[in-house]
């Protein structure tokens, strides 16, 4: 800009989106203009360093789930969930645990019954409303007690807060496959878990049993 503004570098600064002379006068330029091309020659390049050396500060979390299978329909349903998040320092208690709780019912929708099918032969979808892509809605919901710790601040979060927005969704699902283990005895590895998969699974076992 100092050549346009006829002026030393040392005299000019930067002041809401202008280049202005600082010694007194009221000359000015738009920055885009002072680093946009001039005459077919090149943009000025802007070059800057910054470095930043993060703390090393994880949250924790551990989710137990109570469920009920239907050995007939192959229905799972989710009674009750106990989340435990170490999340640092709690700013807000109401909106961490509605981050919590937020987290199980997406966890619970993946796990349980949101499946996004596809036609492979045209690539298109099968299930394109929600009429077929089923998400757990607010009666869906299992009783959730949630309790939060502060037991590791973490000093370089604010005010020592640490991350809780993917503990919860990371948490839950594997927390329902592993009740549903205990509950009838079969191994889940996949997403989502549906009724057809559990009736399959089930006769798989019983047959194995057989032999």
């Amino acid at each position: 800009a100092a050549p346009l503004l006829k002026a030393e570098p040392g005299d000019l600064a930067i002041r809401d989106g202008f280049v202005v002379v600082t010694n007194g006068s009221n000359q000015s330029l738009r920055l885009s203009e002072a680093v946009g091309p001039q005459r077919g020659m090149p943009a000025v390049q802007l070059v800057g360093v910054g470095t930043y050396m993060p703390t090393k500060s994880y949250s924790f979390a551990a989710h137990f789930a109570e469920v009920e299978v239907d050995t007939e329909t192959g229905e799972v349903a989710v009674l009750e969930v106990v989340p435990v998040h170490e999340i640092g320092r709690v700013i807000h208690p109401i909106a961490a645990a509605g981050q919590i709780e937020g987290g199980i019912q997406q966890g619970i929708g993946h796990t349980l019954s949101e499946d996004y099918v596809i036609d492979l032969t045209d690539g298109r979808s099968l299930n394109p409303s929600f009429v077929d892509y089923k998400m757990p809605l607010s009666m869906d919901m299992p009783s959730i007690r949630t309790i939060i710790i502060e037991t590791a601040p973490d000093p370089g979060g604010p005010y020592g807060a640490k991350g809780v927005g993917e503990d919860p969704i990371i948490a839950i699902g594997p927390a329902i496959a592993n009740a549903i283990y205990d509950a009838i005895g079969v191994r889940f590895h996949h997403y989502p878990i549906t009724p057809e998969q559990v009736l399959n699974a089930l006769k798989t076992k019983a047959n194995e049993t057989r032999q």
